[in-house]
Order: C-alpha cells, then structure tokens, then sequence
C-alpha cells in the first residue's frame, strides 16, 4: 500500500476513539494478520490521487529466477528523467 494510505489507516479512529487499525503506521505494519509493505507502486497509472491496498499472503508467492546475465560495455547512455521514457529526444548523457 502506499504510504499515504497507511498513514491515513493509521489515523482512523473508531467510534470510543481507539484506533481504527493498531497495527499500521506510515512505515507498515500488519493488517488481517498479512504483513504490510509500504510501496510506491501502489497508485493507478497517471491518477497520484487513486491508491490500492493488495493483499498478498507471502507463503503462497512462487518466484522463478533464471539466473543473472551480465554484459559491458564501453560505451553507454543513460536517461536523466525520474520517470524515463525510451523516447529519441529525451536528455541523456553519455558514458564514454
């Protein structure tokens, strides 16, 4: 979930002015017993406003890993943007 989800969950206050949810701060927590992680990747494309909470149990999660493949180079160019494009035009600089 992001983390301004959390932070608001964890503000919530219940009707004898308890915390809603005890178990959640702005850094995580729990929530029905599944850890809770905190994500940037938790907003809906192009809507910094529409979040989601995913309920994962981490137990039932398969990873494959085909191992790791390696190249170099000499020569490179990185793209100078927070959110990169791959687009012809976009800055970037050069490593050689």
């Amino acid at each position: 979930m992001a983390q301004e989800t959390a932070s608001h969950l964890a503000l919530l206050r219940g009707t004898g002015g308890a915390a809603a949810y005890p178990s959640i701060t702005p850094q995580g927590g729990s929530l029905l017993g599944l850890p809770v992680l905190i994500s940037s990747v938790c907003e809906l494309d192009q809507s910094p406003t529409s979040r989601f909470i995913a309920l994962l149990n981490p137990s039932q999660i398969f990873y494959a890993d085909e191992g790791i493949e390696l190249s170099a180079t000499n020569q490179g160019a990185l793209e100078m943007l927070d959110n990169p494009t791959n687009t012809p035009g976009t800055p970037t600089a050069t490593t050689w």
